[in-house]
């Protein structure tokens, strides 16, 4: 096997990774002054990445921002005072007050440029079009002149995405330098998919896999707390309906066996070993 773990839903890969760091990382950091847990090299694959949500009351996810940031992006804004609105703490990244540069990813992505009027999303979406077999449709998020100042507070997370349509369906791949996994892992896969969903329903194709793969996997030493208990939940579910015997509820959709919170009872494995630091 030369691939990452696969899982039916994001809720498993997430607390899977959570639950490496927790237990095995392999680096203490401290980066910009923040303490954190590292494992390097981290991949994984969502067979229905549809199945964004995580439903854990540990982890109060604020679902209202994931859809405010994925639309966000799709725009092309960059103004704080819309995102800041859901997420007022974004305000201290703006180097001007007004404007987001590295979090804000839809210019890139979704603005309109130079020579030819077009935005990456563009391009790549005519790209599949005449030819679906292509591997150049990938946008490039992360610029080199992000790095002239090392005091950038707003520095892009993400390098790229890559679209691949194969068989029908239209899989993803997003690659990070580095990735939050308490907060930002969270997030960037919901609107990820988001994108990935929205382009395929344009494309009239299905949704196919969404492929993860990030440089530095972290914990700020702050969140251990809180992911302690978000595993703690998870574990303890998985004890309730190990106990039960039953299987999970059927949802519209999706065979028996699967929980209402998007993953199966015991939602902590995968179909392969898990993410390697």
């Amino acid at each position: 096997m030369v691939f990452g773990p696969e899982f039916g839903s994001f809720q498993p890969a997430y607390l899977a990774v959570l639950r490496e760091i927790a237990t095995r990382h392999r680096f203490d950091t401290c980066g910009r002054g923040k303490d954190a847990l590292e494992i390097i090299n981290t991949s994984f694959t969502i067979t229905d990445p549809v199945d964004r949500i995580v439903y854990l009351a540990a982890r109060k996810a604020n679902v209202v921002f994931n859809h405010a940031e994925a639309l966000w992006y799709l725009t092309g804004r960059d103004d704080v005072d819309m995102i800041s609105y859901y997420a007022p703490q974004l305000r201290k990244l703006s180097a001007d007050g007004a404007r987001l540069t590295g979090t804000a990813y839809g210019p890139r992505l979704f603005r309109p440029g130079q020579p030819d009027a077009y935005s990456q999303f563009q391009r790549v979406e005519r790209l599949i079009g005449d030819d679906p077999d292509t591997k150049r449709a990938a946008m490039v998020i992360m610029r080199p002149d992000e790095l002239v100042d090392p005091a950038n507070p707003d520095v892009a997370c993400t390098l790229g995405l890559q679209f691949l349509l194969r068989n029908g369906q239209l899989h993803m791949s997003a690659y990070m330098r580095g990735n939050d996994a308490v907060i930002g892992l969270l997030g960037d896969t919901f609107a990820f998919t988001f994108i990935q969903e929205f382009t395929a329903r344009r494309l009239g194709v299905g949704v196919g896999t969404y492929a993860h793969h990030v440089g530095s996997m972290h914990i700020n030493k702050l969140d251990v707390d809180k992911v302690d208990a978000m595993l703690a939940e998870a574990t303890d579910r998985c004890r309730t309906a190990a106990s039960q015997s039953t299987p999970c509820p059927p949802r519209a959709g999706r065979p028996s066996g699967r929980s209402p919170h998007g993953s199966r009872c015991c939602a902590t494995t995968a179909t392969s070993s898990p993410p390697a630091g």
